[in-house]
């Protein structure tokens, strides 16, 4: 068992030689995590009164003939008894829908198994999967190039090939970024295959997360039926109808919601934004923690218990640093649809459009940077058990000290695992697409194509949803064996060499002191690469002045 250390104030770093603290976890962000399980519990109390309180009139209010009737508002008798009921169909479609959930069924099945082909791919043949998910981006507009051109449409042909030349050359000119990609996926799907249980875990968050999403969303839409129908601000009446102030025929009526649901529905939309984040943070927590443990691991050792002890600290003592951080996220989010919706409403005024254009630029980049430090300040906390805002200190201190330069190397993992889902995710709906075609056009002529195609779309949708799962799930574990190395190269330790030997082919920049005392980046001294940072060959490392710095490994409970 490691030696525990005395726990340094809240300010400083808890991990001093970059090794994962086991026992030193006192509770961080507690209030953060009380504000939200305070919203979560008023969201849920406020939906169920309004879901006790429905007003039974609601239903009337979808009846056109009943809303446009002057007679029906303000007092009208309940119409549940009066109104219509729709066709039925016949038995035809009845057949079609019980053969669309067979299919759909399937759909749900058939991408999960693809998602752990998809993770396993990486891992033996991660140069192969990069390789191939390149040669399709180049091929696609190629292909699109030609058919364009053989239609006729020469204009549209050559904007579709030039896209493929400007991609091919692209690539070509990142061909080393691209082979460094491919180790570091490998490496995560590596750490992820010696964690098994991870993948069982996000799969339980994910239901978790709609167990929780599924009822908000029920309840918000319960809300709206509390209110009554009232006569509609601007409507004439005009015989047994109404128009309005132009003379055009307008509904008498309208729903008006009680004055409370608004704010109902506002404390709802954000409680199940906040959700939706802190199901993310405490997975990207579980994976990082998971994942660390078995960076710092000495060879051999065991990894079962680690996952459970992970969700422990997520869940526990950590778990008001995980509502501080998707408290943040929600609130960026929250920004970005106000400014994207503020940009839609003044799209037609000209200056003003362009004006909101270049503010939602500039405020992207903000939002952009205050995600990338959020993200990394959850990897860290997950390492070292500190709060948030300290973490992201760290972490932030951490990058400037050791900050990659090859930008290149850090969007192509997105860019290749996203794109691949996104082609796997088309095949699979292409091919139910034609398999719902073969099936129904005999039996189902008038709604075989329509049919088909509404399950095409479903199956891509929905194996889309899984394949991204499992890459984000890919890019959390890059991120945490990325915060690990940092955090041993900030200490000149190599405690996983494979891990060493593939970051360092990444390009760096030592950091050196300026004149001024601030940090600045000097070049490697490696003459044959002199971009390159060639970690130590020992875990024992001799500083120039020679100070001989220990690892002692770390910590085994």
């Amino acid at each position: 068992m490691g030696k525990s250390r005395n726990p340094p104030p809240e300010s400083e770093p808890l991990v001093l030689s970059g090794f994962f603290e086991f026992t030193n976890r006192p509770s961080r962000d507690r209030a953060w995590g009380l504000l939200y399980l305070a919203a979560l519990a008023l969201a849920f109390a406020g939906g169920i009164y309004s879901a006790v309180h429905w007003n039974h009139d609601f239903a009337a209010s979808w009846n056109n003939d009943h809303m446009s009737d002057p007679a029906s508002c303000p007092k009208h008798r309940s119409l549940l008894e009066t109104v219509s009921h729709q066709d039925k169909g016949n038995g035809n479609v009845g057949d079609f829908v019980r053969a669309a959930i067979f299919i759909v069924s399937v759909t749900l099945l058939a991408p999960l198994v693809g998602g752990l082909g998809f993770t396993y791919a990486f891992k033996r043949h991660a140069h192969f999967m990069v390789n191939l998910t390149v040669q399709i981006q180049v091929a696609l507009p190629a292909v699109f190039g030609i058919a364009m051109l053989l239609m006729g449409h020469l204009q549209f042909g050559i904007i579709f090939l030039v896209l493929a030349g400007i991609s091919a050359f692209t690539f070509y000119l990142w061909r080393n970024e691209l082979g460094l990609c491919a180790r570091l996926l490998g490496v995560a799907a590596n750490g992820l295959s010696d964690n098994p249980g991870l993948v069982g875990f996000c799969l339980v968050a994910v239901i978790a997360m709609a167990c929780l999403w599924i009822p908000l969303v029920s309840l918000l839409g319960a809300s709206y039926t509390n209110g009554h129908i009232a006569p509609k601000p601007g409507a004439i009446v005009q015989g047994p109808s109404c128009i309005d102030e132009h003379g055009r025929d307008t509904p008498c009526c309208y729903w008006e919601l009680d004055w409370w649901v608004p704010v109902y529905a506002a404390l709802n939309l954000a409680t199940t934004s906040w959700t939706i984040f802190l199901i993310g943070e405490i997975r990207r927590f579980v994976l990082s923690a998971t994942i660390a443990q078995w960076y710092f691991a000495p060879p051999g050792a065991s990894m079962v218990g680690t996952t459970r002890r992970s969700i422990g600290l997520a869940l526990g003592p950590s778990f008001g640093t995980c509502a501080f951080g998707s408290a943040i996220l929600t609130l960026i989010q929250a920004l970005r649809n106000a400014m994207e919706q503020a940009k839609q409403d003044n799209r037609e005024e000209g200056l003003a459009s362009l004006a909101w254009c270049l503010v939602s630029c500039v405020a992207e980049c903000f939002f952009q940077l205050f995600e990338f430090i959020t993200k990394f300040a959850t990897v860290r906390a997950a390492i070292t058990g500190e709060a948030f805002l300290t973490a992201g200190r760290g972490a932030f201190d951490l990058f400037r000290r050791n900050f990659l330069k090859a930008y290149a190397v850090w969007w192509l993992p997105p860019l290749v695992l996203q794109t691949g889902a996104f082609l796997i995710s088309a095949v699979w709906g292409g091919a139910v697409f034609g398999l719902a075609w073969l099936l129904s056009h005999g039996r189902y002529p008038h709604h075989a194509m329509a049919g088909s195609t509404m399950l095409g779309i479903l199956a891509f949708l929905l194996a889309w949803i899984v394949q991204s799962f499992f890459a984000n799930v890919l890019l959390n574990v890059v991120d945490a064996v990325f915060m690990c190395y940092a955090m041993d190269r900030d200490t000149q330790a190599v405690t996983n060499m494979e891990v060493h030997e593939v970051f360092s082919h990444v390009p760096v920049g030592v950091a050196v002191e300026n004149p001024d005392g601030n940090l600045g980046y000097g070049a490697p001294s490696a003459p044959t690469r002199p971009t390159q940072y060639v970690p130590p060959a020992d875990p024992s490392y001799v500083r120039p002045s020679g100070q001989r710095i220990q690892n002692p490994g770390p910590a085994v409970v």
